[in-house]
């Protein structure tokens, strides 16, 4: 069994090393909630479905990057709500109190815009586009 070290060193390797992908979620996020703003509903199952093209997406990565227990984990998850989604209504979906909508959309800008996707950035001109590595403190 590897070191809690050696897991967390080698999770920051593939986020670094997977930067591109990592912003390529966040763009696409961006889209997702930009057509419910704008008044696009999916069916409950559309919404599903959806939601385990990212979990794919981190089990495929998790091949590439030589880490087969969560491939593997990530992998049975998105059969799972492959499963699940497929018996899902296809009923449209609807907003929910404001209360859950509010506490929900600061989740979600908290996840999408904190500052996490593997390499930081100096806020300094000077260092405009100079990265460093992320670092893990255990």
């Amino acid at each position: 069994m590897p070191s809690s070290e050696s897991i967390l060193t080698g999770l920051a390797a593939i986020a670094n090393e997977r930067r591109l992908i990592a912003e390529g979620w966040h763009v696409a996020l961006g889209v997702f909630v930009l057509a419910l703003g704008v008044g696009w509903r999916p069916s409950i199952r559309v919404l599903g479905g959806l939601l385990v093209v990212p979990v794919l997406s981190v089990s495929a990565t998790a091949w590439v990057s030589g880490n087969p227990f969560n491939a593997a984990t990530f992998a049975l998850l998105a059969a799972l709500l492959t499963g699940l989604a497929s018996r899902w209504p296809r009923e449209r979906t609807q907003l929910a109190a404001p209360t859950f909508v509010w506490a929900g959309a600061g989740s979600l800008a908290l996840g999408w815009l904190y500052p996490h996707l593997g390499t930081s950035r100096s806020a300094g001109p000077a260092d405009v586009g100079r990265t460093r590595p992320l670092e893990v403190h255990i």
